[in-house]
């Protein structure tokens, strides 16, 4: 008999660490300038939040680590706000960050998002984490907590 051979969560997480990757990058004209506890530099406020707290409770992730979608009989790629690996088992989740739910084609354009992540497979709370706002509903730091905790 044959024991199959099951990659150490160790390795996942040395070979997720050692990615080379080149992200979504940022244009001359951009003003924001936020930049996280390591040093990166994020594109609003609530990410840097995010980022800052993977990173204090030890979690692996990238920013804007390119993603190759299907939709619509296309390839499209993704620029996830986070792509992160939980710790106990090596699964990766994507998290994204939904900022300006108030404005209608932000919305329209964040439901299209969960939609090709949906149809790719990478459904809410089973590899897709969302965190959400609007102008009168500030980032909630304990959700994002709780969704640390829970997924990665």
């Amino acid at each position: 008999l044959v024991e199959p051979y099951i990659k150490p969560v160790s390795d996942i997480i040395a070979e997720f660490e050692n990615i080379q990757y080149k992200g979504k990058g940022f244009s001359e004209d951009e003003t924001t300038a936020y930049y996280t506890e390591k040093g990166e530099r994020v594109r609003s406020k609530p990410e840097k939040i995010i980022a800052d707290t993977l990173n204090r409770k030890g979690i692996p992730y990238h920013y804007e680590l390119p993603l190759e979608l299907k939709y619509r009989n296309r390839t499209i790629v993704m620029y996830p706000d986070f792509t992160a690996l939980n710790k106990r088992t090596g699964k990766r989740y994507i998290l994204e960050h939904l900022g300006m739910m108030d404005k209608i084609s932000y919305c329209e354009s964040a439901m299209q998002k969960i939609d090709m992540y949906e149809k790719n497979g990478i459904l809410l709370g089973d590899g897709l984490i969302i965190t959400h706002e609007t102008s009168g509903n500030p980032l909630d730091i304990n959700v994002l907590e709780q969704y640390v905790e829970r997924f990665v």
